[in-house]
């Protein structure tokens, strides 16, 4: 079972160290790479590591739990027969992507424009089984500031971490959901999507490298051999500590040893594939928001399951490093982006904007279908009423057929014209239009220029 899992070490030891790959003169990573440096030392990750590799029963389990909680005891926690640090690459992702899809509310489908916006997804920059498929995205990094790489960073604690490339681009990502089958998009029976109408209105990919420490843990059980990998997040000192699930093979052997299942009577033999400590399991997709043309958080839901679904089988970062243009690894596009709070703060109040132009022109779209011409709006607000043109407040001449408002307290009571208020609201929308215009990051507006001239 185990030993299949094994050929990451495998893998892992065919990739050159990243000072190989470049002569002295030029950085390691491209420019536009933020690093999180080590926080942990390996003998503090030996200790870490320990709860999540020591079995029960089998040994090593008391005398790393004292060591791991207790060190000035003296107890030694059990070591591993490899440890590894690694720079792992990965991408952060913020997106505003639009598409068609069939939304079925009881008998009736509908065909609607979906935008959905995404903010730091994420997607591995490698596809080496099974580590590609754990989501590093510990919410707990976006507290720490990377740092661009630097060659002081290829030491680290006094040993040299191994420094895996980029060879997977979520730049390409669009041209394999547009490929997907009408049967792959489909969500569920109430939501499914055009794949060939999908396109992206921002597409920013920051790359970035986590620190990990990789441990590998030999067991001989006898009658068999296992080896158990266990990875320890390391850019801060409570980082997550998972482990393959070793609970299958323990309950099997504790069965031919004993002749009973006492894990399995206890609820502990099964499990997924891998057991994380100290935090929780995070997913690959994290959209925020999914309109059509107003927020449906229960369609986010689905949708986030559906993609972290395929990211987690087993190969999906495999197969997916079959696609061309996923395996095309080119820094020097403008959608790739230095992951810095200037950078992701200037994309996502352009997406911020978007949304509130999206539901505008939904309420100006319903007015319409509605022919509010003859029409009174009742509006209730806080602060004070709507100044006229003229700059008096409306409603203050009394004259009829104008807007009437009365202030209650904190409170705006405003009765408006149906024509008026569309007005209100197309001016409203043109204002947003033209903000959005001008908070169109820079690489953005050049990006858009070059496809308008292609």
């Amino acid at each position: 079972m185990f030993s299949q899992r094994s050929r990451l070490y495998a893998s892992l030891k065919k990739v050159p160290r990243c000072c190989r790959h470049y002569s002295d003169a030029a950085p390691a990573y491209h420019p536009k790479v933020r690093v999180y440096p080590f926080r942990v030392s390996p003998d503090d990750a030996v200790r870490d590591m320990s709860i999540a590799a020591a079995l029960p029963v089998i040994g090593h389990y008391f005398s790393s739990l004292v060591a791991r909680w207790f060190p000035a005891l003296g107890f030694e926690p059990i070591k591993p027969a490899l440890l590894q640090p690694l720079y792992v690459p990965g991408w952060m992702i913020d997106a505003e992507v639009t598409g068609n899809a069939w939304v079925t509310y009881g008998e009736d489908t509908t065909q609607r424009t979906i935008t959905a916006h995404a903010a730091n997804s994420y997607l591995p920059g490698f596809s080496t089984e099974p580590l590609a498929r754990i989501c590093l995205n510990d919410p707990k990094l976006y507290s720490l500031e990377p740092v661009p790489w630097s060659p002081e960073l290829e030491t680290q604690y006094g040993v040299k971490p191994l420094c895996l490339p980029f060879t997977l681009s979520p730049l390409g990502l669009l041209d394999a959901i547009r490929r997907l089958s009408y049967r792959d998009a489909t969500i569920h029976d109430h939501f499914r999507f055009d794949p060939s109408s999908v396109r992206a209105n921002l597409l920013a990919a920051y790359p970035i490298l986590i620190p990990v420490y990789l441990g590998r843990y030999d067991y001989d059980l006898g009658t068999e051999k296992i080896s158990i990998t266990v990875i320890l997040e390391a850019s801060h000192q409570q980082g997550r500590v998972i482990a393959e699930n070793a609970l299958p093979v323990l309950s099997s052997y504790i069965k031919a040893q004993m002749g009973t299942n006492i894990l399995a009577s206890l609820g502990l033999a099964e499990g997924g594939e891998f057991l994380v400590h100290r935090g929780d399991a995070v997913p690959f997709s994290r959209i925020e928001l999914l309109l059509s043309p107003r927020n449906n958080t229960r369609l986010v839901s689905d949708v986030n399951t559906w993609a972290n679904t395929l990211a987690d089988a087993r190969g999906s970062f495999e197969r997916l490093a079959r696609v061309e243009e996923v395996a095309r690894v080119d820094m020097d596009d403008l959608r790739v982006r230095a992951y810095t709070d200037e950078e992701t703060l200037a994309n996502r109040k352009w997406m911020a904007l978007g949304l509130e132009q999206t539901v505008m022109q939904d309420m100006l779209n319903k007015i319409r279908e509605g022919d509010a011409s003859g029409a009174r709006i009742l509006r209730i607000g806080m602060g004070s009423p709507i100044a006229s043109q003229d700059g008096q407040e409306d409603g203050a001449s009394g004259s009829r057929g104008s807007g009437m408002s009365k202030k209650v307290g904190p409170f705006v009571f405003e009765n408006t014209p149906g024509d008026q208020f569309e007005k209100a609201l197309e001016e409203k929308l043109d204002e947003l239009k033209r903000r959005r215009e001008e908070t169109k990051p820079g690489w953005l507006q050049e990006l858009h220029a070059k496809e308008q001239e292609s």
